[in-house]
């Protein structure tokens, strides 16, 4: 795995507000603005004889719409049918509140980091990050030994750069990974390890950077003699 340093900004998606509402919610609201105004203006044109122009069909949709935003009204309607309509309204409001409410906190709770790369062809395309790993390790000799033009690129541009991306200890790669940008490669076992000894939370990339070391084994230019150090990296 390559280890990094935890990023500390963290991504803002404002679409987040409007998640909660599925296609159906969406569709279930609209067509309860329009049943509770056509509810409202015939329960209200047969049950009350107050001036019939503030619950007219013109009106109604907009009295509804405040119902749902739980904003008041001017004019109560005394018949029973028309405080019904009313009271469906507000408990459909409340619904609606509920489930909005509940689903947007758990879409708030879920953080999302701004990654500043997903590969290692990021890596080398970001500029700013230096890799490397164990020096004299198996994965040394494959990327600097490597054939494949990628591989040079990387080991060229990221690693070959300053002695220092090669240490000795895999306990001094994890923390210079927490002292600067840079990325360390080395198993879960040893960064498990090694993890109440940092100062700073890691993150793990692995199924991308695969794709890319698998391109090492691909060219058996260093030979491996020391095959229980091969059989870690199984």
């Amino acid at each position: 795995m390559v280890y990094i340093r935890k990023p500390d900004r963290q991504e803002v998606r404002w679409n987040k507000f409007l998640n909660p509402f599925s296609q159906g919610i969406w569709f279930s609201t609209i067509a309860s603005v329009i049943l509770m105004s056509v509810m409202l203006h015939l329960t209200y044109d047969r049950g009350d004889c107050v001036e019939k122009e503030t619950y007219s069909f013109r009106n109604t949709p907009f009295l509804v719409c405040g119902l749902l935003c739980q904003q008041g009204i001017a004019e109560t309607p005394s018949s029973v049918s028309c405080r019904v309509v009313f009271i469906t309204t507000c408990m459909i409001a409340v619904l609606l509140l509920s489930n909005y409410s509940a689903t947007l906190i758990s879409f708030l709770t879920l953080r999302t980091d701004i990654l500043p790369f997903t590969d290692l062809q990021g890596l080398l395309k970001d500029g700013t990050y230096m890799f490397g790993t164990t020096t004299k390790s198996v994965f040394y000799y494959q990327f600097k030994d490597s054939n494949d033009t990628f591989i040079q690129r990387l080991y060229e541009k990221t690693m070959a750069t300053d002695p220092d991306n090669f240490p000795e200890l895999k306990l001094n790669g994890l923390q210079r990974v927490c002292s600067m940008k840079y990325g360390f490669l080395t198993n879960y076992e040893t960064a498990m390890a090694f993890e109440d000894k940092l100062n700073c939370e890691m993150l793990p990339y692995l199924i991308s950077s695969l794709e890319y070391l698998s391109r090492l084994f691909s060219t058996r230019t260093a030979p491996i003699k020391d095959s229980s150090t091969t059989n870690c990296w199984r």
